[in-house]
């Protein structure tokens, strides 16, 4: 499922931005204006049953091509995808963020949204206990 996120994501951003999406570390080559898109965490709680609620946290980064005054630029684009990641399309279905917080603070700008999602794992199919009779009986008869 997090790659099934980190895809709808990135092809968010392809699709509105066409600008290079990275999806791990770059050393060389970087590419101004670009994005990059990281899985932060993922968690999973038990519920009831075979069903888990699981989160998944993701950083994505924008790195300006304004190098002198990039705040304008963070700004809109902040503004642009708060609204374009709040809901992702992935195959079963949508799902919305639940958290999102901007960090404007330096270079690039950074928006952490955290999904949660229900799964519900697949049991083995176990053979049944033997059967059981219980016979009872009233005033002794």
């Amino acid at each position: 499922m997090i790659h099934a996120i980190q895809t709808a994501i990135t092809d968010l951003l392809d699709s509105r931005y066409g600008y290079p999406i990275y999806t791990d570390n770059v050393l060389q080559g970087l590419k101004a204006p670009c994005f990059f898109v990281f899985c932060l965490t993922d968690t999973q709680k038990y519920r009831f049953a075979n069903r888990y609620k699981k989160t998944c946290s993701f950083a994505v980064q924008y790195l300006s091509a304004n190098k002198d005054d990039p705040s304008p630029d963070k700004q809109e684009k902040a503004d642009e995808l708060e609204l374009l990641l709040e809901f992702l399309r992935i195959k079963d279905g949508m799902i919305k963020a639940n958290e999102m917080s901007i960090d404007f603070q330096g270079e690039p700008l950074t928006i952490t949204l955290t999904y949660p999602f229900f799964v519900l794992k697949k049991t083995t199919e176990q053979e049944a206990m033997q059967k059981l009779e219980q016979q009872s009986h009233i005033n002794n008869q």
